[in-house]
């Protein structure tokens, strides 16, 4: 059964199982946005089974509204950290999910292309997986081709090092998107 970052099918069981606290009802009416998931456990004091279906009822449609409005995601561990890979080199991650495991500091990634861009020569490198990079330096590298395997690692300042598996120079990158 897969981990989850909000909740666990286990959480919500023992929650579902724990002893009932005396404002229950009252408790379950209030969501945060730091625990969209209180109300829901509040259910879970509820003594009457009628009154906790509905309860239960009603929370897992004001988190649906919530979800449908883009308001609040519940995202499992290995889903936080496809996008954290996803969110790799951005200078502001697109959503404030946090991550399921510290970011990563390197990436091996494939060139899908890779176009001479300005009066410098830089480059601008296109992954296979979308991401698009473009060299801040003026270091040349004539290994940074179509098809080849790179290591895009965090270095200094913000910047990332771009570097072909095969060997070679590396050459500063900064993600555009």
């Amino acid at each position: 059964m897969p981990k989850f970052r909000v909740a666990s099918a286990t959480a919500l069981l023992t929650a579902a199982l724990a002893p009932v606290p005396a404002a229950a009802n009252d408790a379950a009416a209030k969501v945060t946005d730091r625990d969209p998931m209180a109300a829901l456990y509040a259910c879970a004091g509820v003594t009457a089974a009628p009154e906790r279906l509905a309860c239960y009822d009603r929370e897992a449609a004001a988190l649906k509204a919530r979800q449908d409005a883009g308001t609040f995601a519940a995202v499992d561990a290995a889903g936080a950290a496809v996008r954290a890979r996803a969110a790799f080199g951005l200078a502001t991650p697109p959503d404030p999910l946090p991550a399921a495991e510290a970011p990563p500091r390197a990436q091996v990634m494939t060139i899908a292309d890779v176009r001479t861009i300005g009066a410098d020569g830089a480059l601008r490198v296109t992954m296979t997986n979308g991401q698009v990079w473009r060299q801040i330096d003026t270091d040349t590298n004539r290994r940074i081709v179509a098809g080849a395997e790179v290591v895009i690692e965090r270095a200094a300042l913000g910047s990332y090092l771009l570097t072909p598996k095969a060997g070679g120079i590396g050459v500063r990158v900064r993600r555009e998107h």
